[in-house]
């Protein structure tokens, strides 16, 4: 049997070395920029992201965690298509049960990643993004606090169960 996705988003967390990045899982909402392209008054939000990873350097990695065939084939049918310029690289992250099936359907713009035995394994990188946004101060600062509600909600959903 395949991981589960709190395994394989503890897994991910790990590899993505919350002790050096800040490290996010399940974003969701809150980050936006504006900017002007060729004059025109443009703007790019920040979709939900299953594990986001932005480095020192100021740069975001999104990893979409997909535990069922079904669930990566819904996956292309969302409006986003995974598509911001909040985010440089892209990885589509799978229980290694599905390596075949995903290496055959991962989408044009987008690496894979697997889990074994609770480690993570690059297998195709992800093209880099030329044109991504360096995260701002502020920008990181709502990570951070969208991170910390995540903490918050999940203290409190453990309580209930102790």
């Amino acid at each position: 049997m395949g991981l589960n996705t709190l395994q394989m988003e503890i897994a991910l967390m790990k590899e993505c070395n919350f002790r050096q990045n800040i490290v996010v899982s399940n974003v969701s909402f809150g980050i936006v920029r504006y900017f002007y392209n060729e004059g025109k008054r443009c703007y790019d939000e920040l979709h939900e992201c299953d594990i986001l990873k932005v480095t020192l350097t100021g740069y975001a990695t999104e990893f979409e965690i997909k535990v069922s065939k079904s669930d990566f084939k819904a996956d292309a049918k969302k409006k986003h298509s995974h598509d911001s310029k909040f985010i440089k690289q892209l990885y589509y992250a799978i229980p290694f049960e599905m390596l075949d099936f995903a290496k055959e359907n991962l989408p044009y713009n987008s690496g894979l990643v697997y889990v074994k035995n609770n480690k993570v394994i690059y297998d195709i990188n992800a093209p880099v993004r030329n044109d991504a946004f360096k995260w701002t101060q502020d920008e990181l600062f709502k990570l951070a606090r969208l991170g910390t509600m995540r903490i918050s909600t999940l203290k409190s959903a453990l309580a209930k169960n102790i």
